[in-house]
C-alpha cells in the first residue's frame, strides 16, 4: 500500500460501543503499529451527546491496551443549521427508503462518513479533514448475536425458537433494509465501507454455533445480548467496553433530538 508508515488507510464509524470497539482492536493486530488508525464520532448535541462519552471513554481504553498504535478520533460536531440545509439531499440520497428511522440513521452517517471535524492535538482540537478512503463499520452484529431490545422481546415473549427465527429474517433483510441505504451514504463520500461481521465466514460460524452460546437473553442487558462478542472484548482486554448496553446510532448521536428540532 502506497504512502508512508504513519499515514491512514483505514478508519472506523465509531460510537465507542462494543461492536465498533472490538473491531479497532482486532484491526490494530493486522496493521502494522506505525499505521494511524482514524476513528470516525458524530454527535449532534454540541459535544454532549452519549455516543462522545462513550468514544471518549472507549477511546482511552483503546489506547491503554493497544500499545503503540497511533489513534486519531475525529470528532465530527453537527449543528441544528447543517441538519437542516441538508436534510432534502440526505433523503434524496437513500430512496426509496423515506421513514423518519431511515434519515436519521442516514444523516449520522453521512456527517460521520464526510470526515469533517475536530482533533485533539493534546493541547488544543484542530479541524481537520479524512482522506482515508476505507471506511470499517460493525453493522451486522445487531443481527447476528442478538443486540436489539425486540430480540429481548421475543425471546421473553415467545421463547428461544421464536427468537432464532426472528434473528434468521433480520439477518436476511439486512441487505434490503440497511446496506444497500448506507452503501450510497458512504458512496456520496468517494469512501468504500466494509463489513468484517458480515464476512461470510463469520456468519456461517455463527449460524453453525448453538444460539445460546451467541446471546443468552435470560441474562440481564450488557452481559447476554452479543454475550460471544462481549465475551471477545474481555479475552482482549476490554472490560469496559464488554459491559456497555447497546444505544441506537439515531439516540446515542442525539440525531432523533435534533431531527424533531429542526426537521
Amino acid at each position: 500500500m502506497g504512502g508512508s508508515c504513519t499515514d491512514a488507510h483505514f478508519g472506523v464509524l465509531f460510537s465507542g460501543g462494543l461492536d465498533c470497539t472490538v473491531l479497532c482492536t482486532l484491526l490494530h493486530k493486522h496493521l502494522r503499529t506505525c499505521e494511524t488508525i482514524e476513528l470516525f464520532n458524530v454527535c449532534f448535541n454540541e459535544g454532549r451527546s452519549p455516543d462522545r462519552q462513550a468514544a471518549l471513554s472507549a477511546f482511552r481504553e483503546l489506547k491503554l491496551v493497544c500499545v503503540g498504535r497511533n489513534w486519531r478520533l475525529i470528532e465530527v460536531n453537527v449543528s441544528g443549521a447543517e441538519l437542516s440545509s441538508m436534510k432534502q439531499y440526505i433523503e434524496s440520497l437513500i430512496r426509496p427508503s423515506k421513514s423518519s428511522m431511515d434519515f436519521n440513521i442516514a444523516a449520522a452517517l453521512w456527517f460521520a462518513a464526510r470526515g469533517i471535524g475536530m482533533v485533539d492535538l493534546g493541547t488544543e482540537l484542530v479541524p481537520f479533514y479524512s482522506k482515508i478512503r476505507v471506511l470499517v463499520s460493525g453493522q451486522g452484529a445487531d443481527e447476528l448475536f442478538a443486540g436489539y431490545s425486540r430480540h429481548r422481546t421475543v425471546f421473553l415473549s415467545f421463547g428461544q425458537e421464536a427468537l432464532s427465527e426472528c434473528l434468521r429474517n433480520d439477518f436476511l433483510r439486512i441487505w434490503r433494509r440497511n446496506l444497500s441505504r448506507d452503501d450510497r451514504i458512504f458512496s456520496d463520500h468517494g469512501r468504500e465501507v466494509r463489513f468484517p461481521y458480515l464476512d461470510e465466514e463469520v456468519v456461517q460460524v455463527i449460524l453453525r454455533s448453538p444460539l445460546d452460546k451467541i446471546a443468552d437473553l435470560s441474562l440481564e442487558k450488557g452481559v447476554g445480548d452479543k454475550k460471544c462478542l462481549r465475551e471477545l472484548a474481555l479475552h482482549l482486554g476490554l472490560p469496559g467496553t464488554g459491559t456497555k448496553v447497546k444505544r441506537a446510532i439515531q439516540f446515542g448521536s442525539r440525531i432523533r433530538r435534533f431531527e424533531t428540532q429542526y426537521g
